[in-house]
């Protein structure tokens, strides 16, 4: 099993699993390509094999309560409780 590393800008979202201490290749999506923070991480567990372990989210925006909130993008909106019911 391995770790989805993300790290969803307001421009680029870029993604690497961590599998047995190695990081894979780097795979990065526009941002405007998407509707969602939803959307974009979905894309990359769909087009991958692997099976998640958990996932690291760093997001370009304040966090309010438990809700991320993108600068660039304020209709993007992920929180901790909905990521743990997706995920």
């Amino acid at each position: 099993m391995a770790i989805l590393l993300a790290d969803i800008g307001g421009t680029n979202a870029r993604f690497r699993w961590l599998k047995n201490g190695k990081l894979g290749t780097l795979i990065n999506y526009q941002c405007d390509d998407f509707k969602s923070p939803y959307d974009v991480i979905d894309k990359v567990l769909m087009s991958q094999s692997q099976k998640t372990r958990g996932i690291v989210l760093a997001g370009a925006g304040p966090v309010q309560k438990d809700s991320l909130i993108w600068t660039n993008h304020p209709q993007w909106k992920i929180s901790k409780k909905e990521v743990k019911t997706f995920y």
